[in-house]
């Protein structure tokens, strides 16, 4: 886990614990007949690999075993474009400066690759006051996406780990 903060080596174990459970959980049903799929979308590639080594370690501690493994996809959003998966989780927190998540098709891919459900989990202090990808609100004000993320995670009782 090089480079990571504390916050985001919590966040690792809290993911990986996630992947476990979502391949062990009998409601999560794959759509197309074939064992579960989990995709997890990081933005640069060295967390890529952080996720990789880290997934490697948990199958090497019994905690995954090998088919389950081979469950998880871990891709950039820009190499996940024509990937889907059942769970997908999308990590937006592995960064200080959201620059790559300011590009609405890097966004929108990272986004839209569950076909059953998506856990987002990103960092407050990087998106609260970003206004990049604006959202006309139903009241009309116009808020950044980030923003509104961040209010309807609060507002729906999401977690926060920070």
């Amino acid at each position: 886990m090089l480079g990571m903060d504390t916050v985001a080596a919590r966040l690792l174990v809290h993911i990986i614990c996630l992947i476990s459970t979502a391949l062990e959980n009998k409601t999560l049903r794959s759509l197309e007949g074939k064992p579960k799929s989990v995709l997890l979308v990081v933005f640069y590639e060295a967390h890529v690999q952080d996720y990789e080594r880290s997934l490697e370690d948990v199958v090497a501690l019994g905690i995954l075993s090998c088919q389950e493994r081979q469950q998880v996809c871990v891709l950039t959003a820009d190499k996940a474009e024509s990937i889907e998966a059942d769970f997908v989780l999308l990590d937006l927190c592995q960064t200080k400066s959201p620059d790559l998540m300011y590009d609405r098709r890097r966004l929108r891919i990272a986004m839209t690759r569950a076909r059953q459900a998506e856990a987002i989990f990103m960092r407050r202090s990087v998106f609260a006051g970003s206004e990049i990808v604006p959202v006309k609100m139903p009241n009309g004000q116009v808020r950044g996406i980030f923003g509104q993320i961040h209010s309807d995670v609060k507002r729906f009782g999401g977690v926060e780990i920070e």
